[in-house]
């Protein structure tokens, strides 16, 4: 069963815990507008199941969680089964960018941890490989979208293109923002990936945040 006042109490404190605003996170999600993430919080409007799993998948939490049906957020299973998603999309790109087969793959490969299993399950928390899955999540969606606003007809079509600029235009954030955004999550997640120990997480949802 859909527990409504649940879900719109998690929701937002997935949000605020992750430092998002409503519209940022409508982006993050596809939304139209910050305002189908407010009626999501204030419980005049619940999320179709295709938005439902986008939620899911960004923040690496557990449907059955979200909607109040365990109290339980974080599930290996699903966690895991999100981490080989990202690791062989980067590795595709890894392999169509020779940039990336010089510098990127060699850096990642002798610093981190994170690429053996075995090693990520000792030494990552479930809510800081959540944090990771998050930030891939966050760094993949920004990566795109700079890679439209620089190559507007490049492999998308011109209506889209266009929609996406005039949302740009009309939010209150720049894209010199959002870059400014973009980059710290690069950076949050290039120390993750590099450090040989960690169980706190960057975004802990058990714990109050002041509301964005």
């Amino acid at each position: 069963m859909f527990k409504r006042n649940i879900f719109s109490t998690r929701f937002k404190t997935l949000r605020t815990a992750h430092l998002l605003s409503m519209l940022q996170l409508a982006d993050l999600l596809g939304l139209k507008s910050s305002g189908s993430v407010s009626n999501f919080e204030t419980q005049k409007m619940i999320p179709s199941s295709d938005v439902l799993l986008t939620i899911a998948d960004l923040f690496a939490i557990s449907i059955d969680w979200l909607v109040g049906r365990s109290n339980i957020p974080y599930s290996h299973e699903t966690i895991l089964e999100l981490e080989e998603q990202h690791l062989q999309r980067l590795a595709l790109e890894i392999d169509k960018d020779e940039n990336l087969r010089d510098f990127g793959y060699n850096y990642v490969e002798k610093n981190s941890i994170y690429l053996n299993p075995d090693m990520r399950f000792k030494n990552f928390s479930l809510p800081v490989r959540a944090n990771i899955i998050f930030l891939l999540s966050w760094c993949q969606i920004e990566t795109d979208f700079f890679n439209t606003m620089q190559f507007p007809f490049k492999n998308n079509k011109f209506s889209d293109v266009i929609k996406r600029f005039i949302f740009i235009w009309e939010s209150s954030e720049s894209t010199t923002m959002r870059r400014k955004i973009a980059m710290k999550h690069f950076d949050e997640l290039g120390k993750l990936l590099t450090t040989r120990e960690i169980t706190t997480p960057i975004f802990d949802i058990t714990k109050k945040t002041d509301n964005l």
